[in-house]
């Protein structure tokens, strides 16, 4: 595991088991993927939609915005190493590699999306603009 700073409380990025660790990465705290979040990444135009479906099911959860992509924070993946379905792969989106720093949320976020969850909303999007392409 990385080497972590200590921050009050209130500036930690909480996951359901309580803060999470923050590295300090250059000159501003980061998450790192893997640790106590993953991180799924797919361009801007397809994470907005992706973000929709998130928002109809009352699960949105953070994005870090990063030139021209999103990248949704998660709650911890179900494997080590996880791995997106092959079906999403054309359409931008993967997994950030464990050990990448992520920005620091903003603490006034929400609590991270399960990861299964940003897939299967990915998914959902993928299917309706096939059919409609």
């Amino acid at each position: 595991m990385t080497a972590t700073t200590t921050y009050p409380k209130s500036t930690q990025w909480r996951t359901s088991a309580g803060p999470a660790g923050v590295a300090q990465h250059g000159t501003a705290p980061a998450l790192i993927a893997g640790d106590d979040v993953d991180a799924i990444s797919m361009p801007a135009a397809f994470g907005a939609l992706v973000l929709a479906e998130l928002e109809i099911m009352m699960l949105a959860g953070p994005i870090v915005a990063d030139d021209g992509s999103w990248i949704f924070l998660t709650q911890r993946a179900d494997t080590r190493q996880p791995v997106v379905p092959g079906d999403l792969l054309p359409l931008g989106v993967r997994a950030v590699p464990a050990g990448t720093p992520l920005a620091t949320a903003d603490r006034r976020a929400q609590a991270p999306a399960i990861w299964w969850t940003v897939i299967g909303a990915a998914r959902r999007v993928a299917y309706r603009t096939r059919r409609v392409a």
